[in-house]
């Protein structure tokens, strides 16, 4: 098992994006949209570290056996700080408390797409829903689908995601919700970063560079494009596909050799990337939160801005971290009492990251 450290710090950058998006100065936000992209990453990593768990688990032995284990430590790993988060939420937010089932149920995507506004606190949680609900489908494809299909269907996803987002877009009257954040919609970035794990399994060349170029081009065509033109909308068909392209190169990258990439493996940075997914579940809770000690604190934070943005990431990183000592970890550690296919699961500490094995040289810690 390697950990890349390098891999928490993109982590790290990832949820601070998504932070400045929801609190920082609007300039930021107008010039590349920074959220956006921080999802995107999160959605390339998931697809190609779960992707090289499964991979891994289909030469271990009997597929339902990997399938029931997966599922346990998934569980053990997301849904302890998730429900203690909603919890909380829901003590401070009606977003939360009136919508308790979807949310409960990880449906919170479904919701968005239903009302076609954003649901004040809990808006973020629509990409959790869609991660889990990748979780529930994509296991079984990668372990009962015939190895020489599965890169193929990763492309195929990735090619039908834009498909899927124009149609629902026109059939809808342009519901983005709809279009981009229900489980097909947001498939290209997972799936993408799926193909990546299949390829390291089947070769050690490194990504060609013209696919992150495509990326870079597709997603200035889509920003460019969308302002010069309000009505044209290739911002939102085509945004994800290219900032897939980007992440998995990015990613392909660091995991090869990561030149020029050791800066990600700064201490506080990866730090901040082990507990990033609490820092995701808190951060749009922490004005909420703020509003019951101090409601000038809070409508401060509301107000927006490099302040905001600091103070917001600083307390979301330390209700993450008090959080992973208190309840992920502990219970994150069950996971080490579920019988597992391959050893290696076993010596990996919770915050290590998992990498599918590619062949050629074997990729070390950086």
């Amino acid at each position: 098992m390697t950990r890349i450290r390098q891999l928490d710090g993109l982590r790290a950058l990832a949820v601070m994006a998504v932070i400045q998006q929801h609190w920082g100065a609007a300039a930021v936000n107008q010039a590349i949209g920074p959220g956006g992209l921080g999802v995107n990453c999160f959605f390339v990593l998931s697809g190609f570290l779960i992707t090289g768990i499964l991979l891994r688990a289909r030469t271990g032995g009997d597929p339902g056996e990997a399938l029931r284990t997966f599922y346990i430590r998934r569980a053990l790993r997301i849904f302890p700080a998730y429900y203690l988060v909603l919890v909380l939420g829901s003590l401070v937010s009606r977003h939360v408390s009136d919508d308790w089932l979807w949310h409960v149920f990880y449906l919170s995507n479904v919701r968005l797409a239903i009302d076609r506004e954003w649901p004040g606190a809990a808006a973020h949680l629509w990409s959790l829903s869609v991660e889990e609900q990748f979780y529930l489908v994509w296991p079984a494809v990668v372990l009962f689908t015939a190895r020489r299909w599965l890169e193929p269907l990763m492309l195929a996803i990735v090619a039908a995601a834009p498909i899927w987002r124009g149609l629902i877009l026109t059939a809808t009257g342009g519901n983005d919700f709809a279009a981009a954040n229900l489980l097909p919609g947001a498939s290209d970035c997972l799936a993408m970063g799926a193909w990546l794990a299949c390829r390291r399994e089947r070769t050690s060349s490194p990504l060609p560079p013209y696919v992150v170029y495509a990326g870079v081009l597709l997603w200035l065509a889509g920003r460019v494009g969308s302002d010069l033109v309000p009505g044209w909308r290739l911002g939102l068909l085509a945004g994800s596909t290219a900032s897939a392209l980007i992440f998995v190169g990015l990613v392909d990258h660091i995991v090869r050799n990561g030149s020029g990439t050791r800066w990600l493996a700064w201490r506080p940075l990866v730090h901040v990337g082990v507990v990033s997914y609490g820092v995701y579940l808190f951060h749009n809770f922490v004005p909420a939160f703020a509003d019951a000690v101090s409601p000038d604190l809070a409508s401060w934070m509301y107000a927006h801005g490099a302040g905001p943005f600091v103070t917001v990431a600083a307390l979301s990183v330390g209700l993450a971290t008090i959080s992973w000592i208190v309840v992920e970890r502990p219970l994150n550690e069950l996971k080490d009492r579920v019988p597992l296919q391959d050893r290696a699961d076993r010596q990996a500490g919770p915050a290590e990251l998992s990498l599918p094995r590619a062949t050629g040289p074997h990729v070390t810690a950086l």
